[in-house]
């Protein structure tokens, strides 16, 4: 079996960003023995920790990082990875189509294969069944790749502020839709330093940054609004967060969010 990849992943700005383990894990989702050449199939992190030599919550905060970076998600429900842009690579035509519309009907109704489909729409024109689509969308991307610095170690000097705030801004950059941090001025990182206070652990700050990633409001999928870190740091803002209020509500975005938008509030 055979699996394609392009060579120019490597520039890829998001690959780039990963640490070694993330590079290693994204290559192992594309080319491991259980893989189909759809991108979504069947693989438990246990199976991934085995085959990498690596703990399965390393490999959980791994794929959290990819979800953000939007290059990888995962089901942890029914243990299905599916790899974004996978697919476009495997091959084309109606014969794939085909396989990959059968190949959909075996993975229990995953969140993903909604994802899939809305990635690759010519699939759904070769006889999905539609029960196996399921009426859930992943909300909280279970393992999300977010570049994650290889050392787990932290120190409560200034050095390591420093360092915890540039790999903050950095995993933000890798949120598809948000408002990139072009500088770190004196406001951001008055408000990083704030939060950095009360959250100090990387993992709290990837669940973050998942939230953020599946919110169609933060991220500009429901209308001109996108969010930048600043904003979503904001006393205010940042408890609405908090309480829920930006999730998506089944059937779309909710309606306080839409209201908010029409408003004009300010966005500060």
């Amino acid at each position: 079996m055979y699996r394609t990849i392009c060579t120019e992943l490597w520039t890829d700005p998001k690959v780039k960003a990963l640490s070694t383990d993330g590079k290693c894990l994204f290559i192992y989702l594309i080319t491991n023995p259980h893989t189909h050449m759809s991108g979504i199939y069947y693989c438990p992190a246990s199976f991934m920790a085995e085959e990498l030599k690596l703990s399965v919550k390393r490999i959980n905060t791994l794929l959290d990082t990819l979800s953000i970076g939007d290059l990888a998600w995962f089901d942890k429900t029914t243990s299905t990875v599916f790899v974004v842009n996978m697919f476009a690579y495997q091959g084309k035509g109606a014969k794939n189509y085909a396989c990959a519309a059968s190949h959909l009907a075996t993975l229990h109704a995953s969140s993903l294969i909604r994802r899939f489909i809305d990635q690759y729409p010519d699939v759904s024109s070769y006889g999905i069944d539609t029960l196996s689509i399921g009426d859930t969308v992943l909300t909280v991307p279970v393992p999300v790749p977010v570049p994650v610095p290889d050392s787990d170690s932290d120190s409560e000097d200034g050095e390591s502020e420093g360092k915890m705030i540039a790999w903050i801004v950095g995993q933000w950059g890798m949120i598809s839709g948000v408002k990139p941090v072009r500088k770190v001025g004196k406001d951001l990182r008055k408000r990083l330093r704030t939060s950095l206070q009360v959250h100090t652990e990387r993992d709290w700050w990837v669940n973050m940054f998942a939230r953020v990633g599946q919110s169609d409001f933060l991220c500009g999928r429901a209308n001109t609004f996108a969010a930048s870190l600043d904003w979503i740091l904001g006393p205010k803002n940042f408890e609405k967060f908090e309480a829920g209020n930006y999730d998506n509500r089944q059937g779309g975005v909710s309606r306080m969010m839409q209201n908010f938008v029409a408003r004009g509030e300010e966005m500060a």
